[in-house]
Order: C-alpha cells, then structure tokens, then sequence
C-alpha cells in the first residue's frame, strides 16, 4: 500500500510537470535565454544558496523561539519542500504546507501556522524595507518620475503597520497560541 502511495505522488509530480510545461513558448524562452547576462546570471546562481539557507535559518528560529526543534537539516528540507510547492501555487499558498510537516510531528495547528505567517511576514517586511531604501536613490537614475511623497507615505504606513503587527506578537507569542 506505501508503494502505490509513493508511486501516486510521482505521477501527481508529473502531472503538475506537464500542466506548467504546457503554456510554457519554448522559442520565446530561447529567446529570453540567450538575451542573459552571465556575469548576472553567476552572480544570482551563486547567492542563491547562501538566501536559501538564511531563510531556512529564520524559520528554525521563529520555530525554536515556540519551542519546536528542528534539526537545521530537516528544518531545510521542509522549508524548501514547502517553497518549491509555493512556487506552483497561486500567491504562493503552498508555502503553508510546513503546517502539514508540523502537524504530522503533534505540534499544534496555531504554532505552526503562527509560525509559518510570521516567515511569511518577515518576507514581506523585507520588501517594504528593501523598497523603501531603493525609493531613496531613485531620484538619481536618469528618466524616471514618481511622486515620491506618496511613496514614501505609503511606505513609512506599511512600516509602521507591520512594526506594529509584529510587536504585538512578539510580545504576546505566549499567550497567543
């Protein structure tokens, strides 16, 4: 019976291979491959692992701060499993899959999915803070406009926002979930 629940899963594997490779224009995407730069190509290949494990690394430590363990191995192997289901889900909804890996090791539903929205949060608060810098040198890359004022309200809001949000988990983690 684990055999044929196995085998399930491949082919399940290959129908989602065949369902993404079916609206995929190869002569575009030759196209689109040749046009790449591979000085820019190694540099992103070559940071690639060393992000990986960096955020492998944050959600081992917002899961160690609820008190569930993990090896820095298997936390690696779920946090990437989950991520390569999130590349194949709409709004990346697959990354939540680390519930399921949780869930079957009798952790609670709230800790992991609390812990899996605040890996999600930290990602987004990336962006916000990332983008708020880039915001800054903008007005020196020639030929572009943007109301900048806008910009950088709407940014100080999300900040404040999500340093708000965040703050009230830290604080309240233990009598949260």
């Amino acid at each position: 019976m684990k055999k044929i629940f196995k085998k399930s899963y491949l082919f399940l594997g290959l129908i989602v291979f065949i369902w993404i490779i079916k609206d995929i224009d190869f002569i575009k995407l030759q196209e689109v491959t040749t046009t790449i730069q591979p000085v820019y190509y190694a540099i992103a290949a070559f940071l690639w692992l060393p992000i990986v494990f960096f955020k492998t690394y944050r959600w081992k430590k917002i899961m160690d701060t609820q008190k569930i363990y993990y090896s820095i191995k298997n936390a690696f192997l779920i946090y990437n499993s989950s991520s390569l289901l999130g590349l194949i889900t709409p709004g990346k909804i697959g990354d939540f899959s680390k519930i399921a890996y949780l869930k079957k090791d009798n952790h609670s539903f709230g800790r992991a999915f609390l812990g899996s929205f605040l890996e999600r949060v930290f990602d987004l608060l990336f962006v916000v803070v990332f983008s708020s810098v880039v915001v800054f040198f903008i007005p020196f890359i020639p030929r572009f406009s943007i109301d900048y004022y806008d910009l950088i309200k709407l940014t100080g809001l999300i900040i404040i926002f999500l340093g708000v949000f965040l703050t009230y988990f830290i604080f309240l983690k233990n009598n949260f979930f």
